[in-house]
C-alpha cells in the first residue's frame, strides 16, 4: 500500500508538545467521498493551495485504498474561503464614522455648553 499525504507534512514532535486540542493531528481517509469533497472545495476556493491538492489526487480516486492522510487543520482550511490578502485593520470609512465626526465637531464648537438634546445632535447628522 502506498501512502498519500494530501498536504504539507508537519513534524510530529512539534505537534506532540502542544495541548491535545491544539495539535495538528493526522487523519487517515475513511470515506470514499473524500475525493469528491476535495473536488467540490476546488470549485469554491479556486486558489493555488487547493489546486496543489487536486493535482495530488487527480489520478487516485479511491483515497481510502491508498491510506491517504491529511491534517485536521487542513481539513478545516478546506471549507474556509481563501484569504483575500486585504488587511483587516484598514477598514473603509462608513456613514456611521462620518456622522460621528459631525457630532464631534459640533460638540467641540459648542464646548462652553454642557447639555445637548438628542434632536440637536441628530440635526447635525442631517446637515
Amino acid at each position: 500500500m502506498s501512502d498519500l499525504t494530501l498536504l504539507i507534512r508537519l513534524s510530529p514532535r512539534a505537534s506532540e508538545r502542544k495541548k491535545s486540542e491544539k495539535r495538528n493531528n493526522v487523519i487517515t481517509a475513511e470515506k470514499l467521498s473524500l475525493s469528491a469533497t476535495i473536488l467540490k472545495a476546488d470549485e469554491k476556493r479556486g486558489d493555488e493551495w487547493i489546486l496543489k491538492i487536486k493535482e495530488r489526487i487527480s489520478e487516485n480516486t479511491d483515497l481510502v485504498a491508498l491510506d491517504a492522510r491529511y491534517h485536521r487543520f487542513c481539513q478545516t482550511k478546506l471549507y474556509q474561503a481563501p484569504p483575500t490578502g486585504k488587511s483587516k485593520g484598514n477598514r473603509q470609512h462608513t456613514t456611521v464614522d462620518e456622522a460621528m465626526e459631525k457630532i464631534y465637531s459640533f460638540l467641540e464648537e459648542k464646548a462652553d455648553e454642557c447639555q445637548f438634546s438628542l434632536d440637536e445632535l441628530m440635526d447635525q447628522i442631517g446637515e
